[in-house]
């Protein structure tokens, strides 16, 4: 079961044969392996800010340098220019977080080339890498 972005900390499995992906937890360990310290979170909607902030803060260090902005599933070029201007407000080494699931690869990849040298970690693709990851150890079961 893929669930969207939220940390749902205390939902367990009702079974061991289903697996629960958490999409926040594989991009959180992902920050954590990139030493991301800093970050400008993306949220699909002005709603969802302070649930980002509140999901992302305890995973960064206390004094880290926060900021979010809206930045739609699919995101047209300026609202793309908008955000890589939002995250060069932030210190240097700030990463730009996609925090959710369901743009499509060209965004991060957009992301990526507006915001060189920066670290963008994209919550829908670390979750779309533990699916692909899921299933090829399910072929190897299988085969």
């Amino acid at each position: 079961v893929l669930l969207c972005a939220g940390r749902f900390d205390g939902l367990r499995s009702p079974s061991e044969r289903i697996t629960l992906l958490r999409p926040f937890a594989a991009a959180a360990d992902a920050a954590a392996r990139l030493g991301v310290r800093d970050a400008l979170l993306c949220v699909p909607t002005a709603d969802q800010q302070p649930y980002a902030l509140a999901r992302w803060r305890p995973e960064l260090p206390a004094a880290a340098a926060i900021a979010t902005c809206v930045l739609p599933e699919e995101p047209g070029e300026a609202e793309l220019q908008q955000a890589a201007a939002a995250a060069r407000a932030l210190p240097a080494e700030a990463a730009i977080v996609l925090d959710f699931v369901g743009h499509g690869a060209s965004v991060t990849r957009r992301m990526r080339e507006l915001a060189p040298g920066r670290v963008v970690v994209d919550v829908g693709g670390e979750a779309l890498a533990a699916v692909e990851g899921l299933l090829a150890g399910e072929l190897r079961a299988c085969s």
